[in-house]
């Protein structure tokens, strides 16, 4: 029979009415009517039997035989209603059955141990029931059960999740991990509900279980700051941590986590050590507060011998806030255990972000941060106004004086006697205060003397030497007058954040510490994204005494990845240094005084207090002295440091106590090795995790150098276990080298520069003369954003580093070292610097947004490529940004072909319309060469009607020859001697070079405009182009640009004749 026959028992209710009968015989089997049966009839006598055995409680043998025969009546005919229908759901097994249906069960102060009891029975007779293979999964659906309880009954505390996991044995790892429809397992359902037996779910659950993310998206909704979390994100949302805070002044105890020493915390792994959550912060307050024992939070009121005597109600405080006190440390003290518990069963879940690009760490601190600026909490903060709200947050659970559990209604019982007599005690006390008071009065007249308190520890009395009663200082205190405050949220975050280093590698605590650059949805820290996490002066950006002034237009984060810093000469430099010692050595001193100021800037002016990697690259011609050292580092949180100076003084006093880990440079003196081995060397540095030992080999000392290097580390080996590094010999292959790095191609040329660039940049000074002093009072007001998509721009160069935007694309770089190139003030090969410095040149009031693409194809200044989809992204990221000019000195032929570029093309073309006609930008791209391009080969973004395509000239205003004049070529501008260089390279800057003047003489004739606040015209891109052919390119047919003679001030040294003629266009 097919299953579409049984549709029309879709509409039968899931409990059917039974007429009451004569009860069975006992043991018997359910009577079957005689002959064959419909399925209909056989689903009515599945449905009576589970309606009597959930309404009635018998004879236990009894009762263990009904659920035995009608599981084997299931189990031959459950087939048959076990197929899912358009019309119909299928019949769930016996166990889904009671699970669904625990919460309706009667009594309701019974129906959990009812539901027990029926679980207990079914997974006696039929195991397999706890493993279904359709419908609803158990533990979800107990989940479900626990959370309704718990929602209708603030001070219950059902545990029915727990119960079925234990009832399923070694199954229960893998049912932990099922998903429901939001894709939640069960350990989001019992950390977000706040389950009992959360820590044993914990324990049974399979690995996969903590890295699942779920999804909370809903249908209409936006995107929901949660979205994507682990079952340790939950665990530490901010909400948990939110609690009613004492009004009385009751001292704060300190979470316990056990008894842990600061030496076995240090260095162990999570996995091995579960402790070492938390235990850097707990260790900080325990040492500032070394004078005051602590909580034993075993069992919040406990108190022995060495702890904190928690207050007593009535001693300066009420019930109602030394309760609130009691409950906020054992509740704290479950949640870090759970932390603790999940960070144990899997370290990398840290690592893991969610869809807003947030670890575990920056969720709570996204929350945290929120909170201490005063803005509002989506659905983390409890309501204060709530009545029903427990005193605990995520406790529901009261704690005896012995530890042990009590149930709400008994624990509300004790506070509300304690509150009773608290209150008549201060009734009592203020009636007899009234009386004494008064009788003072009419004997001295000094009313308002006698209603002030006496000071704390005072003793009042009359003008008879008789003792006054005073006002009550104690306010009482209601539970809902209790606000909820944050309570030790910053003591999880340090803890979390000391755990990042015990995982292992640099990368992985850069992944707990720092949100993922692409995340899928908008975060709480989205408004500080465009701070840098990592900063790089090396190669021609080395620290030099302008350092700290072309680089002040960046923004850093208080928390730094990565920063680089560099003292090391090329061979040109070199070479170009002065002969004599004395003159060498007063550079050499200057460049540690100009590395001391960069490392004063960073502390002092950008703010930066932590630096997870830190790298120096000493000048291996005269290193750094320990005082420098010791004073650059002083006051930083540095993890892992390369300071390449030979023979470093390794030990706490001149470098940071948090290192995780050290590169070593050794150069064979046995005096160094045996001072980092003392107890006043490396042993001093207590976080050490790591030390990589460089060697320099020397002639024939291989041998004696090994046996060095052997006997230093059997010293180290003899170190207390959590006091010893690694050690991690290396060969130097640098070897300390000292004759500089090489430089590039350097020829010189007899020094030219094109008229048009000494017009242009002629009146630009004069620009800057005249309005820098109006320009400078506010610069976001006249200053024209241009964004410049190319190679990223070297802020040294021509110190150009002053207009440069704080904040390029990527918006933030992420991942390991290796991705420094991704920094948009690091030009690949300095080509955007110089066009970033010709745009400057032309227009001295701009601010350059720089996005930084990767290169494809050649690298010289004439043609460059770069990815498609990075420009992509870049154009919307500018047109985001608000800027008024777009120049892409750049060109990417189109490519047919199954495996070509067409779709990227149309993405690129889609972006440029939407920054032209929407954002109403002004965009420039380079024209393409003839060599490369037939007249049938489309180009963009130059081919683009949106674009202006520009060519180059030479000396002479003639097109250069590479020019497609056949192909669509809008103006020519300059393409060689532009530069002020006298490199041969430099020569010929090409189409690229010309783009770069156009976009920057656009930027003049905007700012001209600004500046005499003159408005512009709506259709900007028409005028425009009115202003490039009849201002600057005047009865002319040949496309050449022209500023001479053009760009002219009146005698009054201001721009009306200019404006007139932009105006009338």
């Amino acid at each position: 029979m097919d299953s579409e026959d049984f549709a029309y028992f879709a509409e039968f209710p899931d409990e059917i009415w039974v007429p009451e009968e004569d009860p069975a015989p006992e043991n018997a089997q359910p009577s079957m009517p005689p002959g064959p049966q419909s399925p209909g009839d056989i689903e009515n006598d599945i449905r009576k039997a589970r309606t009597n055995l959930i309404e009635t409680i018998e004879n236990y043998k009894d009762y263990q035989a009904k659920v035995a025969n009608l599981l084997n009546q299931e189990k031959d005919y459950m087939h048959l209603f076990s197929i899912e229908t358009p019309s119909r759901k299928p019949l769930s097994n016996l166990l889904q059955h009671v699970l669904e249906k625990a919460s309706t069960f009667y009594p309701a102060q019974e129906r959990l141990q009812k539901a027990k009891f029926l679980l207990w029975l079914i997974k006696d007779v039929d195991p397999t029931q706890l493993s279904p293979k359709r419908g609803p999964k158990p533990l979800h659906a107990a989940a479900t059960f626990d959370k309704n309880v718990r929602d209708d009954d603030k001070t219950s505390d059902p545990d029915l999740t727990i119960y079925t996991c234990n009832l399923m044995d070694g199954k229960a790892g893998a049912e932990i991990c099922e998903l429901n429809q939001d894709k939640e397992n069960i350990l989001h359902l019992a950390i977000r509900h706040d389950l009992k037996g959360i820590e044993n779910i914990i324990t049974k659950a399979n690995k996969a279980a903590f890295r699942e993310q779920r999804s909370s998206r809903r249908p209409g909704q936006g995107a929901q700051p949660d979205d994507g979390n682990t079952p340790l994100h939950d665990a530490l949302d901010f909400k948990h941590f939110m609690m009613p805070g004492p009004s009385c002044a009751v001292p704060l105890a300190t979470p316990r986590t056990g008894v842990i020493t600061e030496q076995e915390t240090r260095r162990s792994s999570i996995a091995s050590k579960p402790e070492a959550i938390a235990v850097a912060s707990l260790m900080a307050q325990q040492q500032a507060n070394q004078a005051k024992p602590r909580a034993n939070l075993a069992g919040a009121s406990q108190v022995g011998q060495g702890q904190e005597q928690l207050p007593k109600a009535g001693l300066g405080r009420c019930s109602s806030c030394y309760n609130a006190h009691r409950k906020n440390i054992v509740a704290i003290n479950r949640r870090i255990n759970i932390v603790k518990l999940l960070l144990e069963r899997e370290p990398d879940a840290q690592t893991i972000h969610n869809s807003a690009g947030l670890s575990p760490y920056l969720y709570l601190l996204a929350a945290n941060q929120k909170y201490a600026e005063g803005e509002p909490l989506k659905d983390n903060a409890p309501s204060v106004d709530a009545p029903e709200q427990p005193l605990a947050l995520g406790l529901g659970r009261q704690m005896t004086k012995d530890g042990a559990e009590m149930s709400g209604a008994v624990a509300a019982s004790k506070s509300n006697g304690e509150k009773f007599a608290l209150e008549e005690r201060i009734r009592k006390e203020k009636e007899h205060a009234k009386k004494k008071s008064e009788k003072v009065e009419s004997q001295s007249g000094h009313k308002e003397g006698m209603d002030q308190a006496p000071s704390h520890g005072g003793d009042a009395r009359n003008a008879d030497g008789v003792r006054e009663a005073v006002k009550s200082r104690l306010v009482l205190h209601q539970d809902q007058d209790l606000k909820p405050k944050d309570i030790f949220s910053d003591l999880v975050l340090k803890g979390l954040k000391e755990h990042a280093f015990h995982l292992g590698s640099y990368k992985k605590a850069c992944d707990c510490l720092f949100r993922n650059q692409s995340p899928q949805n908008p975060s709480p820290l989205d408004g500080k994204v465009n701070r840098r996490r990592r900063f790089f002066l090396e190669g021609r950006q080395r620290v030099q005494f302008e350092t700290t002034k072309d680089f002040n237009f960046l923004f850093f984060e208080p928390m730094m990845a990565s920063v680089v810093l560099s003292l090391e000469y090329t061979q040109e430099e070199l070479q170009d240094m002065p002969s004599g010692d004395k003159e060498r050595l007063a550079i050499w001193r200057e460049d540690e005084t100009n590395l001391k100021e960069v490392f004063r800037w960073l502390k002092e002016d950008k703010k930066v207090r932590t630096i997870l990697s830190l790298t120096v690259k000493d000048n291996a011609n005269h290193y750094c002295s320990d005082d420098t050292v010791e004073e650059c580092l002083k006051g930083l949180e540095v993890r892992y440091l390369d300071w390449n100076r030979p023979n470093l003084c390794a030990n706490n006093f001149t470098l940071p106590n948090t290192l995780i880990e050290i590169s070593l440079y050794w150069t064979g003196l046995n005096a160094v090795l045996w001072s980092w081995s003392d107890t006043e060397g490396l042993r001093t540095l207590n976080k050490l995790q790591k030390v990589n030992l460089f060697v320099q080999r020397g002639a024939d000392v291989e041998v004696e150098q090994d046996k060095k290097v052997k006997a230093f580390n059997k010293r180290v080996e003899k170190w207390p276990k959590q006091l010893k590094p690694k050690i991690e010999v290396r060969i130097d292959e640098w070897q300390l080298r000292g004759s500089g790095k090489g430089g590039g191609l350097s020829v010189n040329l007899r020094f030219l520069k094109h008229s048009w660039v000494e017009a242009a940049g002629k009146f630009g000074d004069e620009l800057f003369n005249q309005y820098n002093r109006k320009v400078s009072q506010d610069k976001s007001r006249y200053h024209v954003k241009v964004a410049l998509l190319d190679d990223g721009v070297d802020p040294t160069y021509k110190r150009i580093g002053s207009n440069l935007h704080h904040a390029g694309w990527p918006s933030v770089d992420s991942g390991g070292p290796e991705e420094r190139a991704r920094s948009f003030y690091v030009s690949t090969n300095q080509h955007g610097s110089k066009m970033a410095w010709l745009i400057h040149k032309v227009c001295p009031f701009v601010t350059i947004y720089v996005a930084k693409l990767d290169v494809r194809g050649r690298d010289d200044l004439r043609r460059r490529s770069f990815s498609l989809q990075q420009a992509t992204e870049a154009i919307k990221w500018a047109t985001n940004e608000g800027v008024d000019i777009i120049s892409m000195s750049w060109n990417v032929r189109e490519v047919n072909d199954p495996t070509g570029n067409t779709e990227d093309i149309r993405k690129l073309e889609a972006a440029i319309t939407t920054a032209a006609d929407d954002a109403k930008i002004l965009m420039f791209g380079a024209a393409c060469d003839v060599k490369e391009s037939s007249s049938d080969d489309k180009w963009v973004p130059c081919d683009s009607t949106k674009v202006w395509s520009i060519g180059a000239t030479d000396m002479d205003y003639d097109a250069k020859k590479y020019v497609h004049m056949s192909k669509k070529v809008d103006y020519l501008f300059p393409g060689e001697h532009v530069l002020d260089s006298d490199r041969i390279e430099d020569a010929e800057v090409g189409n690229s070079g010309a783009t770069a003047l156009a976009a920057g003489l656009a930027a003049m004739v905007i700012f001209c405009m600004r500046i005499e606040d003159k408005p512009l015209p709506d259709n900007k891109h028409q005028w425009m182009a009115n202003v490039m052919a009849k201002v600057f390119n005047s009865d002319r047919n040949d496309s050449s640009v022209r500023v001479i003679d053009m760009l002219k001030m009146d005698k009054n040294r201001r721009l009306f004749p200019l404006l007139q003629k932009f105006e009338s266009q």
